[in-house]
């Protein structure tokens, strides 16, 4: 059937099912390949909390072992066990990408799920393996981004746009299960059907917040397993009568704008890399603040009054004042005072930072958090603006942040992310053999590197 005369949703899962490898241009194959690492990275990281310690041994516990890898554990557990864990890890500590068009942490949740999907389905360690693994990622990346983006300017904002991945994250992983079109369409089908995931805990600063990733990666993983064993799911899950499309946008979403460049335009090469971990809005601020830091290493015994001004979105994320709250972790990475605090004080901001002992002892940073005023910048930039005790002023306006694929990362910014990342092992050990294993990938499967992931 000619794919023009299909749904949107069956154009999205023809898609997803007959995306090859060969027809990749290489920034989607690299793109695909620097999120993985940094996603993984991100998940490594995480070994350093003791919730997530405590939350994967207990998970183990209850649910037995399987044939999936799980970060830092040398036993495999459940296909939805994997996706859930390592989802949890990837977005942690709030250090996973954003893909901006579509509002959506893709990353997070994608590769927990098809790396799960892989490893169950016995995806071959070999060059073939290896393709298809990445093109099924950058299928389930462009059918995820591409759902939120066609919902999420008319989608209410007590939604997170991220519960949009499971559409393309389930539809990935049944393809990695060896299904065709029809049972990736009912996957996505499926996984439409358990899409809303709500916005409070970033509200009230908890990190239940941190865990969502993994519901949604959890919820994607069964819903493939479902129409693997021939369930069938909803053909319109978009924009049937009662499709997300309803459900979330209030009927107002653009099926044109879901099926724009399809097969031309990859959604992987579009996403926003953090090189900060905390909430993204803070980054504009913690860049400017950086640039004059940069410039005057001893600047912060010459001021006097702190101004920070960001967009209005930005601003109702991270514009409150700095309260510690019941989670500091949460707290402190969702505040914008705060980082900039740190990043002035100490010319640098790092995972360390954040640890709930590190945010209760950090007094100096708080009480220079305190004499910050925040408010709302009517142009898109994000301003710092130092007044010094001499009567000059210091100012630094960030317009694209680092990591944006307008202003991507250089090589040193990369490594000093995965170093810190990884700052509980042996850095540099990790990150050349985390960088190679990845690399391999296409190549040799993804034997290796669940290898990496569970050792």
């Amino acid at each position: 059937m000619p794919t023009r005369t299909l749904t949107v949703e069956g154009r999205l899962a023809h898609h997803l099912a007959t995306v090859r490898y060969e027809d990749l241009p290489p920034e989607a194959v690299a793109a695909t390949k620097y999120l993985l690492v940094d996603t993984i990275a991100d998940m490594a990281a995480s070994l350093r909390s003791p919730e997530c310690l405590a939350l994967r041994d207990r998970w183990a516990e209850m649910h037995g072992a399987g044939a999936c890898s799980v970060v830092g554990k040398n036993h495999g557990l459940s296909a939805g066990s994997a996706a859930f864990l390592n989802g949890v890890f990837a977005h942690w500590f709030e250090w996973d990408d954003v893909h901006i068009p579509s509002i959506l942490h893709a990353s997070a949740v994608l590769f927990p799920t098809l790396l799960a999907a892989a490893e169950a389905g016995g995806l071959a360690d070999d060059e073939d393996g290896g393709k298809e693994f990445i093109a099924a990622c950058v299928g389930a990346f462009d059918v995820a981004a591409r759902a939120s983006e066609a919902l999420v300017p008319h989608m209410h904002n007590g939604w997170m746009p991220t519960g949009s991945a499971v559409i393309g994250a389930a539809g990935g992983a049944a393809r990695l299960l060896g299904l065709g079109v029809e049972g990736i369409h009912s996957a996505m089908g499926i996984a439409a059907s358990t899409m809303g995931v709500g916005r409070q805990p970033i509200k009230d600063k908890v990190n239940g917040k941190n865990v969502l990733c993994g519901l949604v990666a959890e919820s994607a993983m069964r819903s493939a397993i479902l129409a693997e064993q021939g369930i069938l799911g909803a053909k319109g899950f978009l924009f049937g009568p009662f499709g997300a499309n309803t459900l979330f946008a209030d009927g107002h979403g653009s099926e044109e704008t879901a099926l724009a460049g399809l097969g031309e335009r990859f959604s992987v090469s579009e996403s926003s890399i953090k090189l900060y971990p905390c909430c993204q809005s803070t980054h504009g601020c913690i860049g400017a603040t950086l640039e004059i830091r940069a410039d005057t290493p001893d600047i912060l015994e010459q001021v006097e009054k702190i101004d920070l001004r960001l967009p209005q979105r930005n601003f109702d994320l991270v514009g409150a004042p700095f309260r510690i709250g019941e989670n500091p972790r949460v707290s402190a990475q969702f505040n914008v005072s705060f980082t900039v605090a740190l990043a002035l004080r100490n010319g640098a901001v790092r995972i360390d930072d954040f640890n709930d002992d590190a945010v209760r002892d950090a007094d100096e940073v708080i009480a220079l958090a305190a004499r910050i005023d925040v408010g709302v910048n009517d142009e898109p930039g994000h301003q710092v603006r130092l007044r010094l005790k001499d009567g000059t002023f210091r100012e630094a306006t960030t317009t694209i942040l680092k990591g944006d694929p307008r202003r991507p990362l250089n090589d040193t910014d990369r490594r000093t992310k995965l170093d810190d990342a990884l700052s509980i092992f042996d850095p540099s050990y990790q990150s050349n053999s985390l960088l190679a294993v990845a690399d391999g990938v296409a190549a040799r499967g993804i034997g290796e590197l669940t290898a990496w992931v569970r050792g």
